[in-house]
């Protein structure tokens, strides 16, 4: 052993745990922080590394995209923001999502921090469609078959009553407490009974994970059900909006909610069976090519519909395919060997302080009104 080895073992020797084993018994916390790293402390010693070196990437690549002000910026102090604060809220009875959604709204609600972490509105309204596809891929391809069939009338039903209750209810408080015209009252009582499956999908998939209702068919049951209810909610809106505004096509308003459920099932439907034989079974990456297919082919039906004002069909072609995909490749045994849903809940452990933090960030203290706030407390 070299001279300058010894030197360095015995200045570092205390602090190395190949020389200290007895110090994990009478000091955990001790031992975690000696070297090499281990436990928690190196978990997040290397998140932090890795977002620096992420930062870092962006910066020399973008410049002043990844500065204080850029969206680059932006989006990685969101992320890790909502990172952080769901490990903490982890400790506390409320879902990791609060957490996440009051980070983006101190973000957007801090004059400073707003300044220097400002995400245009466009690349967030892309963000959160995106996070939404993967979600419904991953809720569509864990749809069990046998379990839809049972309840299939009771999902039509949850899907449209409790909806259209909430949107009368809602318009009549619009009404008689807040003033409002009558058929503004209904298009803001449809904007408020919509669901947000960002929401549901995530929560019915950790129930369904943890085997709670599965013989009865309720997480199915509810996946089901809040896309549905989207696209009742989109067609309500539409069809007050277009009565607001008389130069509006009533009738074709009227259809279009029902035509996006046959379009959106339809389509749907035909990219899933494709799915069966792309990639053919053969094919090297199989894996590879089948999670870039999926995840593709679900933006393209939800911003292409988007364009062509089907926004609903969007939504619920996204989940007929990834669910005629996923019973397809359940019957061909594909799932035991190349299994996509790991892929896609790794995916969306991305894309879910994303989106939550985005949805917080949408609320601005700044465009509500005091009086109206009040209003609604009475």
């Amino acid at each position: 052993m070299s001279s300058k080895k010894e030197k360095f073992l015995r200045l570092f020797r205390p602090v190395l745990k190949e020389y200290n084993p007895g110090v994990k018994e009478k000091n955990r916390f001790l031992w975690c922080i000696m070297c090499p790293f281990s436990g928690k402390l190196a978990m997040w010693i290397t998140k932090i590394i890795a977002a620096l070196t992420i930062w870092g990437t962006f910066w020399a690549i973008t410049g002043d995209e990844a500065l204080p002000g850029g969206n680059f910026f932006g989006l990685l102090v969101l992320i890790y923001g909502c990172v952080i604060a769901a490990a903490f809220i982890n400790f506390t009875p409320f879902p990791p999502l609060l957490g996440m959604m009051l980070v983006g709204f101190c973000l957007r609600n801090s004059p400073v921090l707003d300044k220097a972490t400002h995400i245009d509105k466009t690349w967030a309204a892309t963000l959160r469609t995106i996070a939404l596809v993967v979600i419904l891929v991953k809720a569509g391809t864990g749809l069990d078959p046998s379990a839809l069939k049972k309840v299939k009338w009771m999902a039509i039903r949850l899907a449209f009553v409790p909806s259209l209750v909430e949107a009368v209810a809602a318009a009549l408080v619009a009404r008689f407490a807040l003033g409002f015209p009558w058929i503004w009252s209904f298009v803001g009582g449809f904007v408020l009974s919509a669901v947000s499956p960002a929401v549901v999908v995530p929560c019915m998939i950790g129930v369904q994970e943890k085997g709670f209702g599965v013989d009865e068919g309720i997480p199915t049951l509810c996946i089901a059900a809040c896309s549905l209810n989207d696209v009742f909610s989109i067609s309500g809106f539409g069809v007050t909006l277009g009565i607001a505004f008389s130069n509006a096509d009533l009738v074709y308003n009227i259809f279009h909610g029902p035509l996006e459920i046959v379009i959106g099932i339809s389509v749907g439907t035909a990219i899933g069976v494709l799915l069966w034989y792309l990639p053919h079974k053969a094919s090297k990456n199989l894996l590879l090519y089948r999670f870039i297919l999926i995840i593709s082919l679900g933006m393209f039906l939800t911003f292409g519909f988007r364009v062509v004002k089907y926004p609903g069909a969007g939504a619920l072609g996204t989940l007929a395919m990834s669910f005629v995909a996923g019973m397809g490749w359940r019957k061909r045994g594909w799932e035991t060997n190349y299994a996509i849903k790991p892929v896609l809940a790794k995916c969306w452990q991305v894309f879910q302080p994303l989106l939550f933090g985005l949805i917080g960030s949408a609320v601005s203290i700044e465009n509500l009104q005091s009086g109206d706030v009040g209003k609604c407390n009475k």
